[in-house]
């Protein structure tokens, strides 16, 4: 069964976020993973949560990470 990994992320050091966007899509393909969104504007429909940056990956199997 597929699983959702669901990021709400901050960027604090944007250096780091830098070499971050390099490397994790390789960790992501190497487990079998694809993105489902990345970045982008969100639009909130209800409550209060309001995320700053959304990322969300697909993996075949809690296994597979």
């Amino acid at each position: 069964m597929s699983i959702y990994w669901i990021l709400d992320a901050k960027v604090h050091d944007t250096q780091e976020y830098e070499r971050y966007k390099k490397e994790a899509p390789k960790f992501v393909e190497k487990h079998g993973g694809e993105y489902c969104c990345r970045g982008g504007k969100v639009d909130i429909i209800a409550g209060n949560w309001n995320p700053e940056r959304i990322v969300m990956i697909k993996f075949p199997s809690k296994q597979s990470y």
